[in-house]
């Protein structure tokens, strides 16, 4: 047992000999470089990840808008597209807040509606954009609220004959109210 007690000692001692280490560089020597625990945790994500709540965009498109992979475009007409999906509000709000220019926006815990708003492929048409919660996730829906353009008739009796009335107001052919 001794001789084990001896081996035992020696390899404390060539352990705390290897272990030991010199205090301060010396002359023309660097410091070492220690890096804080933490260092890995506190550096940006790579480029390639997402941010918390960020959405990608899809190949779907409603008035010139692409929207995001997480909506889903269930009818689309002239004037208004509806979509739904499961993104949250707020999402949604940052991702179209990103690709639609001028108006204003209107955002609250449950919904968020942007108004007179233009999507840059397609700046002529003015846009409302409502965004809704639902039971099943979110539900969008974007109307082209662009105004009617002035007719370029000439006077009052043109304008009226246009919509089928005459200078007085009434109705050129009676029978025919559609």
């Amino acid at each position: 047992m001794s001789r084990r007690r001896g081996v035992g000692a020696i390899a404390l001692v060539v352990l705390g000999l290897g272990c030991h280490g010199r205090a301060e560089p010396t002359e023309g020597e660097s410091p070492p470089v220690v890096s804080p625990p933490n260092a890995a945790a506190s550096e940006a994500p790579p480029p390639d990840h997402l941010a918390p709540g960020e959405l990608l965009e899809g190949t779907q498109v409603a008035f010139g808008v692409k929207l995001p992979r997480d909506l889903q475009l269930e009818e689309a007409f002239d004037n208004v597209a509806y979509a739904r999906g499961s993104a949250s509000v707020h999402s949604l709000v940052q991702y179209f807040r990103a690709r639609l220019r001028d108006g204003s926006l209107h955002e609250g815990e449950t919904s968020a509606t942007f108004d007179h708003v233009h999507a840059p492929s397609r700046p002529e048409r003015e846009l409302s954009v409502h965004m809704t919660t639902t039971m099943g996730g979110v539900r969008v829906e974007m109307r082209d609220t662009t105004p009617p353009r002035p007719s370029n008739l000439p006077n009052d009796e043109a304008r009226f004959r246009a919509v089928g009335l005459g200078p007085d107001g009434r109705w050129i052919d009676p029978t025919h109210l559609n």
